[in-house]
């Protein structure tokens, strides 16, 4: 029984420094220090590199943008790093560590990149209603002006997915939609793809709804929820995902059915 325990003490500890070693080698916690109204702080964001010749490397950094979104979303790097500035090599070794030993963000990350790497992965299997649910949700009506328009955003995290109560989890998903709404961008576009379109159901439902004004926080919420469905109704928004996923199918994990 010593004899077991001790054995998978090693192999879990052997795990645990492969992981954080192929981690290290394509995640970084970038570190740096900004001044703004004469106030200097330091930034921190996590980002994907790639070594010199590293083949790997090369198309995990091609396909950035989804790592992005899950290291920003399922990784904490907001406080506990400002302090070992400016010895970036702690930085980035103390994260590398952190999520290295999170289950949630390992699962996630070890499954998005087995296409690159050739691991075995679950392959999961999305409806396109699924799709467009949670693609509808990154168009996000975040506030009222003084003159009643709305202001809004298509961002990796203000945006309607943490209002949402899914029972499923689409983390996966989610990382392709913001990669392929932003791939416009990878192309020269100044916006995100569908953005005038988001904006003409933005300004259809100020009109509709500013009939019927009682408070701002109901009229923004009324807003926000017309926008979401006709965002997750519009065929070019359909069109862009199910293409994008088309191109790209071999680096994804997971069928659109």
């Amino acid at each position: 029984m010593k004899f077991l325990i001790l054995l998978l003490l090693i192999t879990g500890g052997c795990q645990s420094a492969f992981s954080q070693s192929f981690i290290s080698k394509y995640i970084q916690l970038k570190a740096q220090q900004f001044e703004e109204d004469g106030e200097k702080y330091i930034g921190v964001w996590p980002a994907i590199v790639s070594p010199a010749g590293d083949s790997v490397g090369m198309k995990l950094l091609k396909y950035h943008r989804r790592f992005e979104y899950l290291l920003t979303n399922k990784t904490s790097f907001q406080s506990g790093y400002e302090s070992l500035y400016p010895d970036t090599n702690k930085i980035k070794a103390k994260y590398a560590d952190s999520i290295s030993r999170n289950p949630v963000f390992m699962k996630h990350f070890e499954n998005m990149t087995a296409p690159f790497t050739g691991k075995p992965f679950i392959v999961n299997t999305y409806t396109i209603n699924e799709v467009m649910k949670v693609a509808s949700r990154f168009y996000y009506a975040d506030g009222v002006r003084a003159d009643s328009s709305i202001t809004s955003h298509i961002c990796i995290t203000l945006n309607g997915i943490r209002e949402e109560d899914w029972k499923k989890d689409y983390t996966e998903l989610e990382a392709f939609v913001f990669e392929a709404i932003f791939s416009p961008i990878d192309n020269g576009e100044r916006q995100p793809a569908c953005t005038a379109i988001f904006r003409s159901y933005l300004n259809a439902g100020q009109k509709k709804f500013m009939e019927n004004y009682t408070s701002k926080e109901a009229y923004l919420k009324n807003v926000r929820a017309y926008a979401f469905e006709q965002m997750e109704a519009d065929t070019g928004l359909q069109q862009l995902l199910t293409c994008y996923h088309q191109n790209h199918q071999r680096t994804f994990s997971f069928l659109i059915k």
